[in-house]
């Protein structure tokens, strides 16, 4: 009996241990269970024989399948074909799919790709092999990872707003043709008053604006073409093939779409394009040649007066590098303080003395000589240099004219650059505090072109510089379109007419009745009058009969060194006006007897 009882026990013990093993087993499970449950892709283990072990709930969230439908115990190829049943799962069939799943779990070794459901997502698989034989599946909805992957894939060559092709990618491809096809063109264009738009009416409108000249541009070509958006509005388009010809009417045909009328959000906007055009292997066999050469032919166009085409032609790069050198040399220049002032007299039409001067920018180069400011003043104004130069120009014209009688004046220009420039309001009151003189004895000039981009922005910065005690000039007036309406928005002290007009005198129907008109609005007004370019006696009789206050040209003395200002207003002035009756002298050059404008 007591054997009977020991063994009774030994048993017991032995049901205990198993117990408390299956309980831990139990336990591990559940825990087994929770892990599987909180991974956030879908798992599933699958063993040696292909049957589910375990899966979380995850596994038939993503394959669109009822929970009930995968259970432990149940084979990979059930699986299989409850996900092509449903619908959830593409391939050509499920014993296809089967067959190729298995020979990829039989390599034994861990592998990574990517499955396509029918809703469109993506998933990476992962199979991890076990020693059991079995292996672990991993299943990650990638969908959202890959389309954003794909869309910084897509920036990094294509510009965001227009989707059109950038640079980077304008390249390339530029490159790849370049080195498959023998003919290929390059258009370099940009749109022609963009500026002004986005200045008026904003930039969300500008936005929208390039959009639709993307569009537009995009149906021009055709399919074997890349177009591109390099920056701001400018585009650039590879033909190919592209011949001279082909590349010719494809710009005719852009300029004739871009030119028609955009409606944007209400705003009917016309900017036309110009064009430059470059064709290899002529004029360039890679693509940074090719496109420098057209933008170079760009730069030709819009010099010939936008909405046109300019094929590349080896003048525009020597041309380009003479800028580039004339440019260097401007910058030494400005260093070395090697530009000079000259000053050409006005003078008054009723006495016939010297009024006053206008500053005119001179450069004597050390080896080319004198250099014509139409020369450089504009690469001074596309570099920016204008700047500096401007603010020298007028303290230097302000000592100078500290040197002369008190009765004259003196005129400076002001370039546009010059004028938007935030400083240009403390820069004449510096000049005005260093030279002593007063105010009113100096005068800026400024030209249409500089007060047509932004009238009210303009007609501010002119009343803080009349508020200085500054006189305002137009000059050049009556080449614009709108000489006469910024008349209303701002009191000018003075119009100088332009030479145009004073060279067509006497000669070309309307020129005088101009100059009459022009005059008689300025008395009405208070305004003086400035005849440019008198070279002639007879110009000055007529500019005088047609009313002009003061003469400024050619006829009286050129632009000269400040040293010889004294000499020019002593010779001016004994040849002016005599005597109480006001009749002019006889004893020489410049006035013609009896030609001086008496008072009314």
């Amino acid at each position: 009996m007591p054997g009977l009882i020991a063994r009774i026990d030994d048993i017991a013990d032995a049901l205990g241990a198993t117990a408390t093993r299956l309980h831990a087993m139990a336990q591990h499970r559940a825990q087994l269970d929770t892990a599987f449950g909180n991974i956030e892709g879908a798992v599933a283990l699958w063993d040696g024989e292909e049957r589910l072990v375990m899966a979380n709930r995850r596994l038939h969230e993503l394959f669109g399948l009822p929970p009930e439908a995968i259970v432990a115990g149940m084979r990979f190829r059930t699986f299989i074909d409850l996900a092509i049943e449903h619908g959830h799962l593409e391939g050509p069939g499920p014993e296809d799919v089967y067959t190729r799943r298995c020979a990829l779990v039989r390599r034994g070794k861990a592998l990574t790709f990517d499955i396509a459901l029918t809703s469109g997502r993506v998933v990476q698989v992962s199979y991890h092999p076990q020693e059991s034989g079995g292996w672990l599946a991993t299943y990650e909805d990638v969908t959202e990872r890959q389309r954003a992957q794909a869309q910084v894939a897509f920036l990094a060559h294509h510009d965001p707003l227009t989707r059109l092709a950038n640079r980077v990618l304008f390249h390339l491809k530029l490159g790849e043709v370049l080195a498959r096809v023998g003919d290929v063109a390059v258009l370099y264009l940009d749109l022609d008053r963009f500026k002004e738009v986005n200045d008026t009416l904003g930039h969300t409108i500008g936005d929208t604006l390039l959009r639709f000249a993307a569009t537009r541009l995009g149906n021009c070509f055709r399919q074997s073409d890349t177009v591109a958006r390099l920056g701001g509005d400018e585009f650039a388009v590879i033909l190919s093939p592209g011949t001279r010809d082909v590349a010719v009417a494809a710009a005719q045909h852009a300029i004739d779409i871009l030119g028609r009328p955009f409606d944007v959000e209400g705003h009917e906007i016309t900017v036309g394009t110009s064009i430059g055009i470059a064709v290899a292997p002529q004029q360039g066999k890679d693509s940074e040649t090719l496109l420098r050469h057209a933008d170079m032919a760009l730069y030709a166009a819009k010099a010939d007066g936008r909405g046109t085409f300019c094929v590349f032609e080896q003048i525009m790069n020597d041309r380009l590098l003479a800028r580039h050198a004339l440019e260097g040399d401007l910058r030494t220049a400005i260093a070395k303080n090697e530009l000079r002032l000259f000053y050409q007299p006005l003078v008054n039409t009723r006495t016939g003395i010297v009024s006053g001067f206008e500053a005119l920018m001179r450069w004597h180069h050390p080896q080319r000589g004198l250099i014509a400011p139409a020369d450089f003043i504009p690469v001074a104004e596309a570099t920016r240099l204008i700047v500096p130069l401007g603010t020298w120009s007028i303290r230097q014209a302000c000592i100078d004219l500290a040197r002369l009688p008190t009765h004259l004046r003196m005129a400076v220009n002001l370039s546009p650059v010059q004028f938007r420039n935030k400083e240009l309001v403390r820069t004449v009151r510096d000049a005005l505090t260093a030279s002593g003189i007063p105010a009113g004895r100096l005068e800026l000039e400024v030209t249409e072109s500089t007060l047509m981009k932004d009238v009210d922005s303009a007609v501010a910065i002119l009343d803080e510089l009349r508020s200085l005690g500054v006189r305002i000039a137009m000059d050049d007036f009556g080449t614009g379109y709108s000489s006469l309406s910024y008349l209303r928005h701002f009191p000018f002290d003075k119009i100088k007419i332009d030479k145009s007009f004073v060279d067509d005198i006497g000669q070309r129907r309307g020129a005088d009745a101009i100059i009459r008109a022009v005059t008689g609005i300025a008395d009405s007004l208070g305004i003086e009058t400035v005849a440019e370019g008198v070279e002639s006696p007879e110009q000055y009789q007529r500019v005088v009969q047609e009313g002009c206050d003061q003469v400024q040209g050619y006829l009286f003395s050129r632009a000269v060194g400040v040293a010889a200002l004294p000499d020019v207003i002593r010779r001016i002035d004994g040849n002016g006006v005599s005597g109480r009756h006001g009749r002019p002298r006889h004893d020489g050059p410049p006035f013609p007897s009896g030609v001086l404008r008496q008072k009314p």
